[in-house]
């Protein structure tokens, strides 16, 4: 079975890269590797293209942008222009490849749009989802004016703005009509299969669990309840308001004034720190959060495991793999209850759901918890047990064929 690939990040085996991003589809990429049954070609966008290579058996195939200068400018407001010039090299590597089927990681992304091209059949496989997420993007009482209000003075930066706002809307668009054109998906929430049910009912959904970064299942089940007089909470992935900033600072600033004595660590870059504070009228700095920046998994890891709590504070989400690494490692979590993540965590059994935007609920969970042992216990079991099952190797790599194989049939009739 020849089966070509469409990532938006290089691989970490063709580049060396160790930045931690797009680690699962690493892992994900290792899994099929070690069973040697796929033959597999991998498509990519690269900045800096060392040319196709064969690694072990595996064919990367680097498609490098190029724009003119009035496309770099019409680039700056709208994906038309990269998504025609990306399809068109596109369809010159499934000609060079000749896959039976292709998986295009990622809905937001316009590669899915290659069915449109070619008679291989595709299958996106989801990850988040531009349209929900334009929807949430701005938490209650945030809007527009709170950036641009700052730089109203700036023609530059307003400009900069407008036609970043412009281009978030062309993504959406991209997104909604690559939902429409592709006739297979696979997911693994009920939300992201709601997605597709509204999108494109006539779709053919598969589920498929989701690959994890190798040093979590090294260390499944090792989360112990730690000991110490000052609580630790965790979290990653603050960068835009639909992560929860606000959400997070705001609990924080409740836990001080309950008197509960904490740090809170956050890893990741946050893009709008400035933004939320002015608009919140608190600093993260004096409700003892902190921010590390990225780290790579084996820090993260670590971080992990000398912590209590693992807390989640996004307004819309699919499956983060945060959540799912904590889990895998038998940490208890605290998430908002959004998008795809009750699929994730079980309220009460495996982790602990508030309402979003709540961050007085969101508090009195965490200092409930923190002072119960018992219930840490119990649900950090849960988690792992639950986790370890959902990130199989061996059954993500069977559901994967699986779907290969339906797909592939169905094609032929």
């Amino acid at each position: 079975m020849r089966v070509l690939w469409f990532e938006v990040s290089e691989p970490a085996r063709y580049c060396q890269d160790k930045l931690p991003i797009a680690g699962w589809q690493d892992s994900l990429e290792a899994i099929v590797h070690k069973y040697g049954e796929i033959e597999l070609g991998i498509a990519f966008q690269s900045r800096n293209s060392h040319g196709i290579k064969v690694i072990d058996g595996i064919k990367y195939f680097p498609i490098k942008l190029k724009l003119n200068f009035v496309e770099k400018l019409k680039n700056k407001y709208t994906w038309d222009v990269s998504k025609e010039k990306l399809l068109k090299q596109a369809v010159k590597v499934v000609e060079d490849f000749k896959p039976d089927v292709i998986q295009v990681f990622g809905s937001e992304w316009c590669w899915g749009q290659v069915a449109k091209y070619v008679k291989v059949p595709v299958v996106v496989h989801i990850q988040g989802s531009i349209p929900p997420y334009y929807n949430a993007r701005f938490p209650p009482s945030y809007s527009d004016e709170c950036v641009t209000n700052k730089i109203r003075f700036n023609p530059k930066k307003r400009l900069g703005y407008w036609l970043q706002k412009k281009k978030y809307l062309s993504w959406k668009n991209q997104e909604e009509e690559t939902l429409k054109i592709v006739s297979n998906f696979m997911g693994r929430t009920d939300w992201d299969r709601s997605l597709i049910s509204v999108f494109n009912p006539k779709a053919n959904y598969f589920y498929c669990g989701e690959a994890l970064r190798k040093e979590f299942y090294d260390s499944v089940g090792k989360w112990k309840p730690i000991n110490k007089k000052k609580l630790s909470l965790f979290s990653t992935g603050c960068s835009t308001f639909w992560k929860g900033p606000d959400m997070l600072l705001k609990t924080a600033q409740v836990l001080k004034n309950m008197g509960v004595d904490f740090e809170w660590t956050v890893a990741g870059k946050i893009n709008v720190k400035k933004d939320v504070e002015t608009h919140e009228k608190i600093k993260f700095d004096d409700v003892n959060v902190h921010f590390l920046g990225f780290l790579n998994a084996s820090d993260l890891k670590e971080h992990l495991l000398k912590s209590n709590i693992y807390v989640h504070t996004a307004y819309i989400e699919n499956s983060p793999n945060s959540i799912c690494e904590a889990q895998l490692l038998g940490m208890p979590v605290i998430s908002t209850n959004v998008g795809g993540i009750p699929s994730l965590v079980e309220n009460g059994v495996d982790g602990i759901l508030v309402p979003a935007n709540d961050p007085y609920y969101m508090a009195a969970k965490i200092k409930m918890l923190w002072e119960n042992v018992n219930l840490q216990q119990y649900l950090s079991r849960n988690a792992f047990e639950k986790s370890r099952d959902r990130h199989n190797e061996e059954t993500i790599y069977d559901c994967l064929t699986l779907c290969y194989e339906v797909i592939i049939e169905n094609s032929k009739c």
